[in-house]
């Protein structure tokens, strides 16, 4: 079984996408965190910036190992050369690598892959921004989370505050209207929202509320 959770940036798929996997105990798979390992590991290994990391070809990306891990305790974690980058893949700089990498398709093809194979054996909750049109088109229960502008720009600003990262409400909406612009009209695989999959608006909604939502419609179904 496997079900997909699409949306924007800052939707809250990933939150939404883990709560639900551990609740129905079955593997969860946030694709996102592995565009944002390869734009990692470019930038580290290979000192690609914004303005280069475009030009990376498929041999050096082939030559990208990680790991992937997950457990209902630790949560999802990379490993590279056994060392836990995690905590690295969640910052401005590596948001833009990734985006950047994210629309070369033979990137698109290689995390494809990668994604497949570590679910190929497990029930799975994953999300992302293709993850139920080109990724999985086959799953069984398909989702897209989305929130009102300001709902996802204030969260974008209380995430990044924890960070120690300070942003106005304007600048954060910005960011996120590039993204989606980027995202929506992109070459391959654009943002969409999946044929047949269910709606959510969480703008008005609790947490609980978007959780239960979704397990109510897997299980009922």
């Amino acid at each position: 079984m496997i079900i997909t959770i699409d949306g924007p940036s800052v939707s809250g798929k990933s939150t939404v996408a883990r709560l639900v996997a551990e609740r129905l105990k079955i593997y969860y798979l946030n694709t996102g965190l592995l565009f944002r390992a390869v734009a990692y590991i470019l930038h580290i290994r290979d000192q690609y910036t914004r303005m280069t990391i475009a030009r990376v070809s498929e041999h050096e990306l082939h030559s990208i190992y990680f790991l992937y891990t997950y457990d209902s305790q630790a949560q999802e974690r990379i490993l590279f050369k056994t060392i836990d980058i995690t905590p690295h893949l969640k910052n401005e700089e590596i948001d833009a690598l990734s985006s950047i990498i994210s629309t070369l398709p033979y990137v698109r093809t290689y995390v494809n892959e990668i994604a497949r194979a570590i679910v190929k054996s497990n029930d799975s909750v994953v999300d992302g921004r293709d993850a139920g049109t080109i990724m999985f088109p086959e799953a069984e229960y398909k989702f897209f989370l989305t929130a009102e502008l300001t709902v996802r720009a204030e969260r974008w600003i209380k995430d990044q505050a924890e960070k120690s990262h300070i942003y106005t409400l304007e600048q954060a909406k910005n960011i996120l209207i590039e993204r989606d612009q980027r995202d929506s009209t992109r070459a391959i695989a654009p943002l969409v929202i999946p044929e047949n999959a269910y709606v959510i608006d969480s703008t008005h909604m609790t947490l609980e509320n978007v959780i239960t939502t979704i397990i109510d419609k897997v299980l009922k179904k």
